[in-house]
């Protein structure tokens, strides 16, 4: 009886790890590819903890292509632990630039309308100055965000007790 009960236990674990680990290889591909397309940069970091940059080539099936500094290299997903994509923006360096050419340019504009009659002028220049180097900064600094990070793997395992006059197998599986 306790055989069989192990028996199925045991198999039951072990069911329940492939499927675990058949999810994650799908989650990894299906967000991958909904949120990155071919040449964006990107940093994979794997299941070891090694870092690879490039730029996207291919999203396969069974694994990721990436175009490395010394060749293209590729990644099954089951080794993938973190992607993420470097990005160039520039809107929040235009309003963080707009913001600060209006806060020097408004009195300014006042100052110059009294003292020459040109407070546009003035004002215009402030606003384009700001403008280009909010937008330039935001360009160069540009970020890294996280597309895909793998869960925590699921934890199954089997657990004899033994006790005087029989025992007790436990199976658990946890996420």
């Amino acid at each position: 009886m306790i055989r069989g009960l192990a028996a199925v236990a045991l198999a039951g674990s072990l069911v329940g790890v492939s499927t675990a680990g058949a999810q994650t290889v799908e989650l990894a591909r299906t967000t991958i590819e909904q949120k990155a397309k071919s040449g964006d940069r990107l940093t994979i970091t794997t299941r070891d903890g090694a870092r690879s940059k490039g730029r996207l080539v291919d999203v396969g099936s069974d694994t990721l292509v990436l175009q490395a500094a010394d060749g293209q290299r590729s990644f099954a997903y089951n080794d993938i632990d973190r992607v993420r994509r470097h990005k160039n923006g520039i809107m929040l360096g235009l309003i963080i630039g707009t913001g600060a050419g209006l806060a020097a340019g408004l009195p300014l504009r006042s100052w110059a309308n009294n003292e020459t009659g040109d407070g546009d002028r003035v004002l215009a220049t402030f606003l384009a100055v700001g403008i280009a180097a909010g937008v330039g900064i935001d360009a160069l600094a540009g970020s890294n965000r996280t597309i895909y990070r793998r869960p925590p793997e699921a934890r199954s395992g089997l657990d004899l007790q033994p006790k005087k006059g029989g025992g007790a197998v436990r199976w658990t599986l946890s996420r």
